[in-house]
Protein backbone atom coordinates (compact mmCIF):
# COMPACT_ATOMS: atom_id res chain seq x y z
CA UNK A 1 0.00 0.00 0.00
CA UNK A 2 1.31 3.47 -0.90
CA UNK A 3 2.09 5.80 1.99
CA UNK A 4 -0.62 8.23 0.98
CA UNK A 5 -3.21 5.44 0.83
CA UNK A 6 -2.13 4.21 4.27
CA UNK A 7 -2.39 7.77 5.55
CA UNK A 8 -5.90 8.14 4.15
CA UNK A 9 -6.89 4.96 6.00
CA UNK A 10 -5.42 6.38 9.23
CA UNK A 11 -7.19 9.70 8.74
CA UNK A 12 -10.52 8.06 8.05
CA UNK A 13 -10.10 5.83 11.11
CA UNK A 14 -9.55 8.93 13.24
CA UNK A 15 -11.71 11.43 11.37
CA UNK A 16 -14.15 11.81 14.28
CA UNK A 17 -11.24 12.85 16.50
CA UNK A 18 -10.15 15.67 14.20
CA UNK A 19 -11.63 19.15 13.93
CA UNK A 20 -11.12 21.90 11.40
CA UNK A 21 -8.50 24.46 12.49
CA UNK A 22 -10.40 27.19 10.61
CA UNK A 23 -13.92 26.79 11.97
CA UNK A 24 -13.78 24.01 14.56
CA UNK A 25 -16.19 21.93 12.53
CA UNK A 26 -16.07 18.18 12.08
CA UNK A 27 -14.29 16.55 9.16
CA UNK A 28 -15.84 14.15 6.70
CA UNK A 29 -14.02 11.05 5.38
CA UNK A 30 -11.29 11.77 2.82
CA UNK A 31 -12.42 12.22 -0.77
CA UNK A 32 -9.63 11.81 -3.32
CA UNK A 33 -6.58 13.27 -1.60
CA UNK A 34 -8.27 16.05 0.35
CA UNK A 35 -9.64 16.24 3.86
CA UNK A 36 -12.77 18.41 3.97
CA UNK A 37 -14.70 19.76 6.92
CA UNK A 38 -18.46 20.18 7.03
CA UNK A 39 -17.99 23.84 6.08
CA UNK A 40 -15.93 22.95 2.98
CA UNK A 41 -12.49 23.93 4.27
CA UNK A 42 -10.08 21.63 2.42
CA UNK A 43 -6.63 20.28 3.36
CA UNK A 44 -4.50 18.27 0.97
CA UNK A 45 -2.66 15.13 2.02
CA UNK A 46 1.05 15.09 1.13
CA UNK A 47 2.59 12.22 -0.83
CA UNK A 48 4.48 11.04 2.26
CA UNK A 49 1.17 10.86 4.13
CA UNK A 50 0.89 13.88 6.41
CA UNK A 51 -1.82 16.53 6.37
CA UNK A 52 -1.09 20.20 6.96
CA UNK A 53 -3.62 21.54 9.47
CA UNK A 54 -1.61 24.63 10.38
CA UNK A 55 -3.35 27.83 9.36
CA UNK A 56 -0.74 30.38 10.40
CA UNK A 57 2.37 31.62 8.65
CA UNK A 58 4.79 28.73 8.29
CA UNK A 59 7.97 29.37 10.27
CA UNK A 60 10.32 26.47 10.92
CA UNK A 61 12.56 27.08 13.92
CA UNK A 62 14.34 23.75 13.45
CA UNK A 63 15.50 22.18 10.20
CA UNK A 64 16.02 18.70 8.77
CA UNK A 65 19.64 18.64 10.00
CA UNK A 66 18.47 18.89 13.61
CA UNK A 67 15.75 16.28 13.12
CA UNK A 68 18.09 13.85 11.36
CA UNK A 69 20.55 14.17 14.26
CA UNK A 70 17.74 13.69 16.79
CA UNK A 71 16.60 10.59 14.94
CA UNK A 72 20.13 9.15 15.06
CA UNK A 73 20.37 9.77 18.83
CA UNK A 74 17.01 8.15 19.54
CA UNK A 75 17.73 5.20 17.24
CA UNK A 76 21.04 4.80 19.06
CA UNK A 77 19.15 4.20 22.32
CA UNK A 78 20.08 7.39 24.16
CA UNK A 79 16.47 7.98 25.20
CA UNK A 80 15.46 4.38 25.90
CA UNK A 81 15.59 4.78 29.69
CA UNK A 82 13.23 7.74 29.45
CA UNK A 83 10.93 5.93 27.02
CA UNK A 84 10.70 2.82 29.20
CA UNK A 85 9.55 4.98 32.11
CA UNK A 86 6.97 6.77 29.95
CA UNK A 87 5.69 3.40 28.70
CA UNK A 88 5.28 2.25 32.30
CA UNK A 89 3.28 5.39 33.11
CA UNK A 90 1.07 4.89 30.05
CA UNK A 91 0.35 1.28 31.02
CA UNK A 92 -0.37 2.21 34.63
CA UNK A 93 -2.75 4.94 33.45
CA UNK A 94 -4.67 2.44 31.32
CA UNK A 95 -3.91 4.34 28.11
CA UNK A 96 -1.93 1.68 26.23
CA UNK A 97 -5.01 0.75 24.20
CA UNK A 98 -6.41 4.26 23.80
CA UNK A 99 -5.72 7.28 21.62
CA UNK A 100 -2.31 8.84 22.28
CA UNK A 101 -1.42 12.30 20.96
CA UNK A 102 2.21 13.43 20.84
CA UNK A 103 2.11 17.24 20.94
CA UNK A 104 5.47 18.46 19.66
CA UNK A 105 6.51 15.21 18.01
CA UNK A 106 9.37 16.63 15.93
CA UNK A 107 10.36 13.95 13.42
CA UNK A 108 8.28 11.32 15.25
CA UNK A 109 11.06 8.95 16.31
CA UNK A 110 10.38 9.13 20.05
CA UNK A 111 6.72 8.25 19.49
CA UNK A 112 7.54 5.45 17.06
CA UNK A 113 10.11 3.94 19.45
CA UNK A 114 7.83 4.34 22.47
CA UNK A 115 4.75 2.58 21.14
CA UNK A 116 6.13 -1.00 21.04
CA UNK A 117 7.34 -0.54 24.63
CA UNK A 118 3.76 0.16 25.76
CA UNK A 119 2.63 -3.28 24.64
CA UNK A 120 -0.89 -2.19 23.76
CA UNK A 121 -2.95 -1.44 20.69
CA UNK A 122 -2.98 2.34 20.99
CA UNK A 123 -3.85 4.51 18.02
CA UNK A 124 -1.33 7.33 17.79
CA UNK A 125 -1.02 10.76 16.24
CA UNK A 126 1.84 13.23 16.28
CA UNK A 127 1.72 16.95 15.57
CA UNK A 128 4.42 19.54 15.14
CA UNK A 129 4.65 22.99 13.62
CA UNK A 130 7.77 22.03 11.65
CA UNK A 131 7.22 20.95 8.05
CA UNK A 132 10.68 19.33 7.94
CA UNK A 133 9.97 17.34 11.09
CA UNK A 134 6.57 16.09 9.97
CA UNK A 135 7.88 15.26 6.50
CA UNK A 136 10.51 12.97 8.04
CA UNK A 137 7.96 11.51 10.47
CA UNK A 138 5.42 10.59 7.81
CA UNK A 139 8.12 9.27 5.50
CA UNK A 140 9.69 6.98 8.09
CA UNK A 141 6.75 5.97 10.32
CA UNK A 142 3.73 5.41 8.05
CA UNK A 143 1.67 3.62 10.71
CA UNK A 144 1.24 6.82 12.72
CA UNK A 145 -0.97 9.77 11.77
CA UNK A 146 1.14 12.93 11.50
CA UNK A 147 -0.09 16.49 11.03
CA UNK A 148 1.54 19.88 10.78
CA UNK A 149 -0.35 21.76 13.48
CA UNK A 150 0.00 24.32 16.24
CA UNK A 151 0.08 23.12 19.85
CA UNK A 152 -1.81 26.30 20.78
CA UNK A 153 -4.64 25.38 18.34
CA UNK A 154 -4.87 21.60 18.31
CA UNK A 155 -6.91 20.23 15.37
CA UNK A 156 -8.60 17.65 17.60
CA UNK A 157 -12.11 17.49 19.00
CA UNK A 158 -12.89 17.98 22.69
CA UNK A 159 -12.23 15.00 24.96
CA UNK A 160 -10.64 12.74 22.34
CA UNK A 161 -7.16 11.94 23.71
CA UNK A 162 -6.64 9.32 26.40
CA UNK A 163 -3.03 10.45 26.77
CA UNK A 164 -1.19 13.56 25.60
CA UNK A 165 2.60 13.41 25.41
CA UNK A 166 4.54 16.66 25.56
CA UNK A 167 8.20 15.68 25.41
CA UNK A 168 10.90 18.37 25.53
CA UNK A 169 8.53 20.78 23.85
CA UNK A 170 6.51 23.83 24.90
CA UNK A 171 2.98 23.00 26.00
CA UNK A 172 -0.41 24.69 25.92
CA UNK A 173 -2.35 23.46 28.91
CA UNK A 174 -5.63 25.08 27.96
CA UNK A 175 -5.67 23.10 24.73
CA UNK A 176 -4.43 19.94 26.45
CA UNK A 177 -7.29 20.18 28.95
CA UNK A 178 -9.83 20.67 26.16
CA UNK A 179 -8.63 17.70 24.09
CA UNK A 180 -8.00 15.35 27.03
CA UNK A 181 -10.63 12.66 27.58
CA UNK A 182 -12.18 12.30 31.06
CA UNK A 183 -9.71 10.35 33.16
CA UNK A 184 -6.93 10.91 30.62
CA UNK A 185 -3.42 12.06 31.46
CA UNK A 186 -0.90 14.58 30.19
CA UNK A 187 2.69 13.32 30.37
CA UNK A 188 5.09 16.25 30.28
CA UNK A 189 8.84 15.64 29.95
CA UNK A 190 11.15 18.52 30.81
CA UNK A 191 14.92 18.67 30.75
CA UNK A 192 16.07 18.43 34.38
CA UNK A 193 18.68 20.62 36.02
CA UNK A 194 21.62 18.33 35.20
CA UNK A 195 20.66 17.72 31.56
CA UNK A 196 23.73 18.11 29.30
CA UNK A 197 25.59 19.71 32.18
CA UNK A 198 28.95 18.78 30.64
CA UNK A 199 28.16 20.89 27.57
CA UNK A 200 27.08 23.88 29.64
CA UNK A 201 30.23 23.66 31.77
CA UNK A 202 32.46 23.65 28.70
CA UNK A 203 30.71 26.44 26.81
CA UNK A 204 29.26 28.69 29.50
CA UNK A 205 31.75 28.28 32.36
CA UNK A 206 31.63 31.25 34.71
CA UNK A 207 28.33 32.63 33.39
CA UNK A 208 24.73 32.25 34.52
CA UNK A 209 24.07 29.97 31.53
CA UNK A 210 26.33 27.32 33.08
CA UNK A 211 23.46 26.44 35.41
CA UNK A 212 19.87 25.53 34.57
CA UNK A 213 16.69 25.12 36.57
CA UNK A 214 13.37 23.79 35.31
CA UNK A 215 11.47 25.10 38.33
CA UNK A 216 9.43 27.52 36.20
CA UNK A 217 8.37 24.70 33.86
CA UNK A 218 7.25 22.49 36.75
CA UNK A 219 5.49 25.35 38.52
CA UNK A 220 3.53 26.24 35.38
CA UNK A 221 2.45 22.63 34.87
CA UNK A 222 1.33 22.33 38.50
CA UNK A 223 -0.64 25.58 38.23
CA UNK A 224 -2.52 24.51 35.08
CA UNK A 225 -2.98 20.76 35.55
CA UNK A 226 -3.95 18.51 38.44
CA UNK A 227 -0.45 17.19 39.19
CA UNK A 228 -0.52 13.47 39.95
CA UNK A 229 3.16 12.49 40.05
CA UNK A 230 6.72 13.54 39.25
CA UNK A 231 9.40 11.04 38.22
CA UNK A 232 13.08 11.55 37.50
CA UNK A 233 15.21 9.68 34.97
CA UNK A 234 18.94 10.35 34.72
CA UNK A 235 21.98 8.55 33.40
CA UNK A 236 25.43 9.50 32.20
CA UNK A 237 26.77 7.86 29.05
CA UNK A 238 30.22 7.85 27.48
CA UNK A 239 29.79 8.97 23.88
CA UNK A 240 32.19 8.73 20.97
CA UNK A 241 32.70 11.75 18.67
CA UNK A 242 30.24 10.59 16.00
CA UNK A 243 27.35 10.32 18.47
CA UNK A 244 28.43 13.51 20.24
CA UNK A 245 28.16 15.36 16.94
CA UNK A 246 24.54 14.19 16.64
CA UNK A 247 23.78 15.32 20.20
CA UNK A 248 25.28 18.74 19.46
CA UNK A 249 23.29 19.13 16.25
CA UNK A 250 19.97 18.13 17.85
CA UNK A 251 20.23 20.40 20.91
CA UNK A 252 18.43 23.77 20.64
CA UNK A 253 20.55 25.05 23.54
CA UNK A 254 23.58 24.91 21.24
CA UNK A 255 22.10 26.34 18.03
CA UNK A 256 23.57 29.82 18.57
CA UNK A 257 26.96 28.62 19.82
CA UNK A 258 29.88 29.47 17.47
CA UNK A 259 30.94 26.61 15.21
CA UNK A 260 34.43 26.36 16.71
CA UNK A 261 33.00 25.86 20.20
CA UNK A 262 30.54 23.25 18.97
CA UNK A 263 33.40 21.41 17.29
CA UNK A 264 35.20 21.17 20.64
CA UNK A 265 32.22 19.38 22.18
CA UNK A 266 32.48 16.46 19.78
CA UNK A 267 36.26 16.40 19.30
CA UNK A 268 36.86 13.50 21.69
CA UNK A 269 34.99 10.84 23.64
CA UNK A 270 33.35 12.37 26.70
CA UNK A 271 30.59 11.65 29.26
CA UNK A 272 27.21 13.29 28.76
CA UNK A 273 24.40 13.43 31.32
CA UNK A 274 20.84 12.94 30.12
CA UNK A 275 18.44 14.06 32.84
CA UNK A 276 14.66 14.41 32.69
CA UNK A 277 11.68 15.15 34.93
CA UNK A 278 8.40 13.45 33.98
CA UNK A 279 5.26 15.22 35.20
CA UNK A 280 1.89 13.49 35.00
CA UNK A 281 -1.27 15.55 35.26
CA UNK A 282 -4.99 15.26 34.76
CA UNK A 283 -7.68 17.80 34.07
CA UNK A 284 -7.75 20.52 36.74
CA UNK A 285 -10.44 19.99 39.35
Amino acid sequence: MKKIDRAITLINTNVRRLRCPHCGGAFTPVVGRSLLCVNAHAFDIAKTGYVNLFTGRQQDFYDAVLFDARQACIAGGLFDGLLRKIAEIIRDAGSADGFILDAGTGEGTLLARLMPMCGGTACCAGIDISRDGIHIASRDYPDILFCIADIAHLPFADGTADCILNILSPGHYGEFTRVLAPGGAVIKVAAADNHLQEFRQLIYSGSDAEYYSNAAVKDLFASRMNLMSVSHVEHTVLLAPDMLSHVVLMTPLLQQVPAEKKALLSAETRPVTLSFDILVGKRPV
